[in-house]
């Protein structure tokens, strides 16, 4: 089963704001309804995680993920920094071979749908890196996805126009990540 989590699903944790000023919890929760749609795969989706704190919060979704017997996670998040900073990645945990697959098999998913747009490439994590401890708490094969930058006006755009490519390009890595997997 495939698990895709909202980032920032915590109480009071809305995430980074866009140019316009719509957060990344917003902006994901509609996306992983549309990468659900279109997912020809067993899901579920975690929009709410309880807990006060991150560690807290994804102690919980890591538990909840395992009794669910979830065996992939993509957490959604989008990136915030400078209103230059532009493209996507795909964060992995450094040491899991399939950590790195799945990274991969959406970034490449990503590039097809939009070979235009730059590409970050796929990133290790490390313990203090930001987003390290989902990608080290989760029991299963797990990435964070980035895929734009909500504080650049032109990936804002690309993000809110064609958003249904987006989910569409999400949904054609998780399925092209399962079918190598079960080659391993």
């Amino acid at each position: 089963m495939i698990a895709i989590c909202v980032g920032h699903s915590r109480p009071n944790d809305s995430g980074a704001a866009s140019v316009t000023g719509v957060s990344e919890w917003d902006y994901n929760s509609e996306l992983a309804e549309m990468i659900g749609d279109k997912l020809m795969l067993p899901h579920k989706i975690y929009s709410v995680y309880k807990g006060t704190g991150y560690v807290t919060a994804i102690k919980w979704l890591a538990k909840k993920m395992k009794e669910d017997r979830v065996d992939t996670a993509l957490e959604l998040h989008f990136n915030a920094a400078s209103p230059k900073a532009t493209g996507h990645e795909w964060l992995y945990w450094h040491s899991s071979e399939k950590g790195r697959l799945l990274s991969r098999a959406l970034r490449d998913s990503f590039e097809d749908s939009f070979p235009l747009f730059r590409s970050r490439g796929i990133k290790p994590r490390q313990k203090k890196d930001r987003g390290a401890y989902f990608l080290r708490a989760t029991p299963m094969t797990a990435c964070i996805a980035e895929p734009f930058f909500g504080t650049n006006t032109e990936d804002w755009k690309l993000a809110v126009e064609h958003k249904e490519g987006i989910a569409t390009s999400i949904a054609g890595g998780l399925s092209l990540y399962k079918e190598i997997s079960e080659n391993w």
